[in-house]
């Protein structure tokens, strides 16, 4: 999360000084990675996918903004794996539903 507020903050603020504290550099022991570093893309309000969309998005293009000659990290990659959710009878009303909002 203060990776990504300290990018924005620059982004949209070029001149505002921005300081990321983060005991590995690297973020390989950051929380994102030890969590499995994933995006979920999957939710059941609009906020929550447009946001979802907006950050995969971001880490698939991100990059063209991204100044390598000054980073000390590389860009992330996103590898899209996907998902399986099973139901019931009962629940796959509410899987369909998700679904078009998702789309």
């Amino acid at each position: 999360m203060g990776a990504s507020v300290a990018w924005w903050l620059k982004t949209l603020a070029p001149r505002t000084s921005v300081a990321v504290v983060e005991r590995d550099s690297t973020f390989g022991i950051a929380s994102t990675p030890r969590s499995v570093g994933g995006v979920r893309q999957q939710f059941s309000n609009p906020e929550n996918v447009f946001l979802s969309l907006h950050s995969a998005q971001f880490i698939k293009e991100g990059h063209r903004a991204y100044d390598t000659a000054k980073a000390d990290v590389p860009f992330p990659a996103l590898l899209e794996y996907g998902y399986l959710f099973l139901a019931t009878e009962g629940g796959a009303a509410t899987l369909r539903e998700n679904h078009v909002t998702q789309r």
